[in-house]
């Protein structure tokens, strides 16, 4: 009897599901964002893929939004590639879920979540933002650093 994938965030199976899927396809950056006035960054996942199905089970279990990417030059032989994203303290949660089946991005995985713990959502534009923004690659460097040290 075969198993069926739920799309729960409490089955295991679908963790480790999502785990290979994201890393096989998916990737994980600190962007910074805002404007002159108020940068900041943030941690963000995403996965993407020309098929759509697999990237709605992650946006029903996750959270985040899907979106169609269409390629500049659209020829007959290519197709639309969808995009899941999600970032932030849900970006954090969804690599805290995934981490222990990852088997290529694990340290990447880790730096991230250690910076998403190191500015917390809700700071961000008041600690990092404005005339505070040159803490910001200060910070990264110190972090740089200490996740080497663990690895």
């Amino acid at each position: 009897m075969q198993r069926v994938i739920t799309g729960r965030r409490d089955d295991q199976l679908f963790l480790a599901w999502s785990a290979g899927y994201f890393d096989g396809e998916g990737c994980v950056s600190i962007t910074r964002t805002g404007t002159r006035a108020s940068t900041y960054y943030i941690a963000r996942v995403t996965v993407s893929s020309v098929k759509k199905d697999s990237l709605d089970l992650l946006h029903r279990a996750f959270g985040g939004y899907v979106a169609c990417r269409r390629p500049p030059s659209m020829s007959p032989r290519q197709r639309d590639v969808w995009s899941w994203t999600i970032q932030s303290r849900r970006a954090a949660q969804f690599l805290a879920a995934v981490e222990p089946y990852l088997v290529l991005k694990r340290d990447v995985v880790r730096l991230a979540r250690a910076f998403q713990a190191l500015v917390p959502s809700v700071a961000i534009r008041q600690s990092w933002g404005g005339r505070g923004r040159k803490k910001a690659p200060v910070a990264l460097h110190e972090l740089r650093l200490r996740i080497r040290e663990k690895i």
